[in-house]
């Protein structure tokens, strides 16, 4: 797939080259011969590119994955931190309470259940 996706784009290309080339060089009255051939290489074109997309991307994400790996580990610490809290919530009142608390300050309903 390395070589054949790159190959694909360079044969779309050209196809699509010699076909733009040939009916811009026409005279006025002549008919294009070859103006298929550009609604040919346009698919291969494409064809190519998708071939080719895994291999830039695996070489995108080797080149970045330190810089992935951390903001990975940003992110998983604001969730961690985000789902156990330095806070938690009376389920009686839903007053916000200190994670040590036992019973609520606004209600009295105890925590032990929790």
């Amino acid at each position: 797939m390395k070589i054949i996706g790159p190959f694909m784009i360079i044969i779309g290309l050209a196809g699509l080259g010699f076909s733009i080339f040939e009916f811009l060089t026409l005279d006025f009255h002549e008919e294009p011969k070859y103006f298929w051939m550009s609604f040919a290489a346009m698919p291969i074109i494409f064809v190519g590119f998708i071939l080719t997309m895994p291999a830039i991307q695996r070489k995108i994400l080797r080149e970045n994955e330190g810089l992935i790996k951390g903001q990975s580990r940003i992110i998983g610490e604001g969730f961690k931190e985000g789902f156990v809290g330095k806070q938690k919530y009376c389920t009686n009142c839903g007053h916000s309470q200190n994670i040590n608390a036992k019973f609520c300050s606004e209600c009295g309903a105890s925590f032990k259940n929790e």
